[in-house]
């Protein structure tokens, strides 16, 4: 006997999620009230010589560039999700919102991680409980 397909109560209960993700996002992005930090993306040879150091020696500051520019692969960086997701969960553990905001999204969607949406929504969350909204412009990837 071959294999069954999704059932229903499985596939309302993905809608249901991507609903409560959509209006998450869309809830932040309101909160935020356009209060947004710059997303620069930096150089190649900038991100060469942070990667040249312990990520754990980096400030919070540059390990928000780091994984911005490993997520873009722009400015002649190479992309790579997974990397970007490693130096996030770094930063985010270091108290940043940024970093917090970013891993929480690739958590929800499993970019450059496996797809864990009950963490990317209890990161969500915690963001929401500390008035964090200043990333939510970052929801539309």
């Amino acid at each position: 006997m071959g294999k069954s397909g999704p059932t229903l109560s499985s596939v309302l209960e993905n809608d249901q999620k991507r609903a409560a993700h959509k209006a998450l996002r869309e809830s932040m992005r309101d909160l935020s009230k356009g209060s947004v930090k710059s997303a620069a993306v930096p150089t190649v040879e900038y991100v060469t010589n942070l990667t040249s150091k312990p990520l754990a020696s980096l400030t919070v500051e540059e390990l928000e560039l780091l994984g911005r520019a490993f997520y873009s692969g722009e400015n002649g960086n190479s992309q790579d999700f997974k990397k970007a997701v490693e130096v996030w969960a770094i930063a985010a553990e270091k108290g940043s919102i940024e970093s917090k905001f970013s891993l929480a999204q690739c958590l929800l969607e499993g970019t450059g991680t496996e797809k864990n949406v009950e963490e990317g929504f209890k990161l969500m969350l915690e963001l929401s409980e500390n008035d964090d909204y200043s990333y939510a412009h970052v929801s539309d990837r």
